[in-house]
């Protein structure tokens, strides 16, 4: 089912208030892609009606939530990210710490750790 520019920034905006992941215009099919068989189960003709039911049910916002968050991790998953905490971020970090025995640094977003181990990887190396 095809989604309106009006409906995708409800779903859009509700997404972003919900958990802080921005979906940015062009991502129109993935919203459908994902959203699909929940509006099916809903009883929903479309995405405004959809809308409406989630604002009202704490569990659908659950399962939106986690239909539209992209559950992947990997080893060293974002090159250019490995790249800039090698060559800038971890020598600013170390010139920093000076003498200090640790450096602290927080992985949001890994489901299983892989991206949190490479980074102890780099850090090792």
């Amino acid at each position: 089912m095809a989604i309106s520019p009006e409906e995708f920034k409800l779903i859009s905006g509700f997404l972003h208030d919900h958990s802080g992941i921005v979906i940015n215009p062009g991502k129109e099919y993935l919203v459908e892609n994902r959203l699909t068989v929940l509006l099916s189960q809903n009883g929903c003709a479309n995405y405004s009606q959809f809308y409406k039911k989630l604002k009202l049910d704490h569990a659908l916002r659950t399962k939106v939530v986690d239909a539209l968050t992209t559950n992947e991790t990997l080893w060293f998953r974002d090159n250019s990210f490995f790249t800039a905490l090698t060559n800038t971020i971890i020598p600013q970090l170390v010139e920093r710490a000076g003498r200090q025995p640790r450096i602290r640094i927080w992985s949001a977003a890994s489901s299983t750790g892989q991206e949190s181990y490479s980074v102890a990887m780099l850090l090792h190396h």
